[in-house]
C-alpha cells in the first residue's frame, strides 16, 4: 500500500470550515481516533515563532491549531500545545494577533 495523504482546500480560515476539512482529511485514515486513544496525553506542536498576525502566515494559523485541539478532544485525548521557538516565550504574547489568546481555554 502506498502512502495516504489528505489534502483539502478551504476558501478561508473560518474555524468551522477548517475543522470540517481536517476531519475530512483524517477520515480515510480512520479519523483522529485511529491516532488518539481516550485519556491519552497529546502534545500539539504548531509553529509559534512569534505573535504575528495570522494573515502574515508566519505561524500556524490559530484556526488550524483550534481544529486539531478539538479533534484530539473528540477522540478523548488530553491536549497540551507547545513550541520552543528559541526566542522570548510566546505565552508572554499579549497582542491581539497572537495565537495564545485565540486558543485560551481549549487545551486541557
Amino acid at each position: 500500500m502506498g502512502t495516504v495523504v489528505g489534502i483539502k482546500s478551504v476558501a478561508d480560515y473560518d474555524p468551522a470550515r477548517v475543522l470540517d476539512a481536517m476531519r475530512a482529511c483524517l477520515e480515510p485514515l480512520g479519523g483522529m481516533r485511529a491516532f488518539v486513544k481516550p485519556g491519552q496525553r497529546v502534545l500539539l506542536k504548531p509553529n509559534l515563532l512569534s505573535g504575528f498576525d495570522p494573515d502574515r502566515a508566519v505561524t500556524t494559523h490559530p484556526a488550524v491549531v483550534r481544529a486539531a485541539i478539538l479533534l484530539v478532544q473528540e477522540a478523548g485525548g488530553r491536549v497540551k500545545v507547545g513550541d520552543s521557538p528559541g526566542m522570548p516565550p510566546v505565552c508572554h504574547c499579549r497582542s491581539p494577533q497572537c495565537i495564545v489568546p485565540r486558543l485560551r481555554g481549549l487545551a486541557s
